[in-house]
């Protein structure tokens, strides 16, 4: 059953709801006081204009900050949700050091690799562990654009160290290929021609 959840039940999820109705709290007393504030009587005398011209316009304030408050909560509990998805995934230090949580992920690889993107230094870095992965029986995916493409020279220019990261690359999974006896497939795929 995959549905979608309602913005309240999320409040509720991420325990907001007490920020939420005490902000409505406020919001009912600002507005109350605002009405409060237009009654004539009232407002003939001065010191009570003035109370009530305080009191609305700090009530404003309050509501605004809390409901600004309630989103960055709310925003917060989003995002250390997707950090929880993520470990459950099996992708822990994914702010602290990239190369050391794809070396710790590589190092019990032995089915599917998957390299995406024009850059691939990082990945140049870890070949190693790409090699060894590939050792182990895993077999290697890319969806990059190749150096000889267009839009590989449009970003890059003829940039001679990402060429060099590229071919590391694969000259590294070549390497393991051929000391597993695995066959190469090629799938190029050009869009709009």
């Amino acid at each position: 059953m995959n549905r979608k959840s309602t913005l309240w039940s999320k409040i509720k999820a991420y325990k907001l709801q007490t920020q939420f109705w005490i902000m409505i709290i406020m919001l009912i007393i600002f507005i109350l006081s605002l009405l409060a504030y237009q009654i004539p009587e009232l407002r003939q005398d001065e010191v009570m204009a003035n109370i009530l011209l305080a009191l609305f316009t700090s009530l404003l304030v309050t509501v605004f900050t809390m409901l600004a408050d309630i989103i960055v909560s709310y925003h917060e509990h989003k995002n250390e949700k997707y950090l929880e998805d993520l470990r459950a995934f099996g992708i822990q230090n994914l702010f602290q050091d990239k190369k050391e949580a794809l070396q710790a992920l590589l190092s019990d690889c032995d089915r599917m690799i998957w390299i995406s993107g024009y850059r691939l230094i990082l990945t140049r870095n870890i070949k190693k562990d790409i090699y060894d992965a590939i050792l182990r029986g895993a077999d290697v995916r890319a969806v990059i654009c190749p150096p000889w493409e267009v839009a590989f020279q449009m970003v890059y220019g003829s940039n001679e160290k990402v060429l060099d990261n590229y071919l590391q690359v694969f000259e590294t999974i070549n390497k393991g290929r051929k000391e597993m006896k695995k066959s190469a497939e090629q799938a190029l795929r050009n869009r709009g021609r």
